[in-house]
């Protein structure tokens, strides 16, 4: 199992925006939780286009 709320703040500064790599990866990760799991190839948006999208 691996935090995808610890990846996004060592990403993007904030544990707020998890929920980033389930959207963005739909037919990987069914559950944030549980499917993340090393050796899982996702994809990851990087934060300037997270900025632009989100306003953040």
């Amino acid at each position: 199992m691996y935090r995808p709320d610890l990846l996004a703040y060592d990403l993007y500064g904030t544990i707020k925006l998890w929920w980033v790599f389930s959207q963005r990866n739909m037919d990987i990760i069914k559950d944030p939780i549980y499917d993340m799991l090393p050796g899982v190839k996702i994809f990851l948006p990087k934060s300037s286009n997270l900025a632009k999208t989100l306003g953040v």
